[in-house]
C-alpha cells in the first residue's frame, strides 16, 4: 500500500480542531465537510449578526436589556458550533481509519509494478466522483437559491434566522440516509 494514499487521522483530528468539516475534506468526504463548514459559518454569522443588534440597540438607547429571543439564539447557535465541532473531530478520526481500511483492502499485484484494479476499486472511484458531484451540486443549488431569495427581497436576518436550521435538517437527513444504505 503507498504511504501517500493513507490518511493520518492525527492530521484530520488537528484540521477538524482547526475548523468543522476540514478533516472530512481531507478524508475525501466532501459533500460531509461541506455541510459542516456551512452549518458552523451560518452558526456563526447568526451569533455575530444578534450581537451586532444587540449592540446597537444598546448604543441608541433603545433596550438596555436584550430580549430573550436573542440570547437564546446567540446560546443555540453557540451550542450548534460546540456539538458540530466535537462531532468533526470524532468523525475525522474514524474517517480516516475507514479511509485507510478501504486502502488497505486494495493489495498491489505481484507480477507487476502497478496496484491491481479491481472491480471494488473501480466501483469505489466512481462512487468517489458521482458523491464530489453531489455535493458540489448541493453546495450550488443551495448558494443560488439564497441568493435567488435575496434577489426577491427576503432580508439577510430571514436567511440568518432560517438558514442553519435548514442546514441542520439537511446534515441529519443526509447521516440518516447515510446510516440507512449501509445497513441495506
Amino acid at each position: 500500500m503507498a504511504e501517500e494514499s493513507k490518511k493520518n487521522p492525527f492530521v484530520s483530528a488537528i484540521l477538524s480542531l482547526f475548523f468543522p468539516g476540514l478533516g472530512q475534506l481531507y478524508n475525501e468526504a466532501f459533500l460531509k465537510g461541506i455541510l459542516l463548514i456551512i452549518i458552523t459559518i451560518s452558526s456563526i454569522v447568526t451569533i455575530v449578526h444578534t450581537g451586532i443588534s444587540i449592540g446597537t440597540n444598546v448604543i441608541h438607547g433603545e433596550e438596555m436589556i436584550p430580549p430573550a429571543g436573542m440570547i437564546v439564539r446567540i446560546v443555540t447557535a453557540a451550542l450548534i458550533i460546540l456539538c458540530i465541532w466535537v462531532y468533526g473531530i470524532i468523525d475525522g478520526i474514524s474517517g480516516a481509519n475507514k479511509f485507510n481500511v478501504a486502502v488497505a483492502n486494495h493489495t498491489p499485484n505481484p507480477d507487476s509494478g502497478n496496484k491491481t484494479i479491481t472491480l471494488e476499486k473501480k466501483a469505489s472511484v466512481i462512487i468517489k466522483k458521482e458523491t464530489t458531484s453531489l455535493g458540489l451540486g448541493v453546495f450550488l443549488i443551495i448558494c443560488g437559491l439564497i441568493l435567488l431569495l435575496v434577489q426577491f427581497g427576503l432580508s439577510f436576518d430571514f436567511l440568518i434566522q432560517f438558514g442553519w436550521p435548514i442546514a441542520l435538517i439537511i446534515l441529519g437527513g443526509y447521516l440518516l440516509f447515510q446510516s440507512l444504505t449501509k445497513k441495506n
